[in-house]
């Protein structure tokens, strides 16, 4: 029986659709997206310092310093079989680890957002290059750096490759508005600025703010992006005298009612540029020794080294002397992973109105609910002992002597 001209031509038109429709589906299977977005991070308008400490870590992208282009912020990964991942910033200190992609509550520090379409097959996770070549990521510097996880589904060629944004900080870096912002102080030594009774003589306070701007060696970015972020110094409570005094920094991110600011406070050394001392424990304007430390691998904590006088505890109760205690330290804290504050406070003490030499203060630091215990040691001396006039007990010996023991005769120490 033959066939019908009419029909013959229905079942040509059909086997040429079907034809098409096979090999457009091999076409789709062998260019499916690898994910690597568009818009990858791969330049800023800001380089972050520092060197990549080896060849294995050359592969973790650095930003190009004369580059002209911000980041765009961060945007879903997919591909077609519907794998998919958003990144969020990470945020690690100096020579520490990056997150073993092996366990899940590590991976969570990478991703905001992920889904394996097939619950069924398991997926491998693996640090790589921009090209997708394996490398073991380890950064030893301060600065923003994008490494990339390339997931894959097993038994299956479903992948995608995600940039994950990666700011290292260290004791000079404090991360603001809920770590949005990370802002480094270069120029610091034990978080201070150090300036000379010189070079503030006669400047005016616009001028003072520039002077500390560019001592502190200032710079932020936004750790999502790598994008410099504007710093400005508010105020300062400077004057032309030996002492110590505080500078406000200020970040703002975001435009119109979008706009976020957070401020941060850093102490100023103003002292003399010879080697002479600055001041006597006599002179309230005298500047202490500031003494940093490290308590319980999770908490810094810097303080004054504190000395009172007999006279300044006489009569006190114990809560008046604990208050005197907390002024003089001038307690700060922070977390060591990312340089946010924490609240330090004065536990307890021995120091009572009648207290001479060498006492002891607890110091508490709230740590998520963990309370974490330094103890300090506090001096109490005789007014006298420091009075030039009648320094009962002390010796005086040239600068520079080579020999001879001088013995204080607060502790008997020598």
């Amino acid at each position: 029986m033959s066939i019908p001209k009419k029909k013959k031509g229905y079942y040509i038109v059909g086997l040429l659709l079907l034809m098409g429709l096979l090999i457009g589906t091999l076409y789709v299977r062998s260019n499916q997206i690898l994910a690597k977005p568009e818009k990858t991070l791969q330049s800023s308008s800001k380089n972050r310092r520092g060197t990549l400490p080896d060849q294995e870590s050359a592969s973790i992208k650095k930003l190009d310093e004369n580059s002209k282009s911000s980041l765009e912020p961060l945007e879903l990964v997919e591909n077609v079989e519907g794998l998919k991942a958003k990144a969020k910033p990470l945020i690690l200190t100096k020579e520490a680890t990056f997150p073993d992609l092996a366990k899940v509550a590590e991976r969570d520090r990478l991703f905001s957002e992920l889904v394996i379409p097939n619950t069924k097959q398991q997926a491998s996770f693996d640090y790589v290059d921009e090209n997708g070549s394996p490398i073991k990521p380890k950064i030893g510097t301060v600065g923003f750096y994008v490494v990339y996880v390339e997931i894959s589904e097993t038994n299956s060629d479903s992948s995608i490759r995600v940039p994950i944004p990666v700011t290292v900080v260290d004791e000079t870096t404090t991360t603001l508005l809920e770590e949005r912002v990370a802002l480094q102080t270069e120029g610091t030594v034990e978080n201070k600025v150090t300036l000379s009774l010189e070079e503030i003589a006669g400047k005016a306070p616009e001028e003072l703010k520039e002077l500390v701007k560019k001592r502190a060696k200032i710079s932020a970015w936004e750790t999502e992006t790598g994008a410099e972020v504007p710093v400005a110094i508010s105020e300062t409570t400077i004057e032309e005298s030996v002492g110590t005094y505080q500078a406000t920094f200020a970040v703002s991110v975001g435009e119109g009612d979008k706009q976020q600011t957070a401020t941060m406070e850093k102490e100023i050394v103003v002292q003399k540029a010879t080697s002479e001392p600055v001041a006597s424990l006599n002179s309230t304007r005298a500047h202490p020794t500031r003494e940093t430390v490290e308590v319980d691998s999770k908490a810094g904590m810097s303080y004054n080294l504190p000395f009172l006088k007999v006279s300044e505890l006489t009569g006190k109760t114990t809560v008046e002397i604990r208050n005197l205690i907390q002024e003089r330290l001038a307690l700060k804290a922070w977390r060591l992973s990312n340089r946010n504050p924490l609240n330090p406070k004065i536990r307890s003490s021995n120091v009572t109105s009648s207290s001479q030499g060498e006492c002891v203060a607890d110091i508490e630091i709230d740590f998520t609910g963990q309370k974490l215990i330094h103890k300090v040691k506090v001096l109490v001396v005789p007014d006298i002992v420091f009075d030039k006039d009648s320094a009962v007990g002390w010796e005086n010996i040239p600068g520079g002597a080579k020999d001879g023991f001088v013995t204080n005769p607060v502790n008997g120490s020598k």
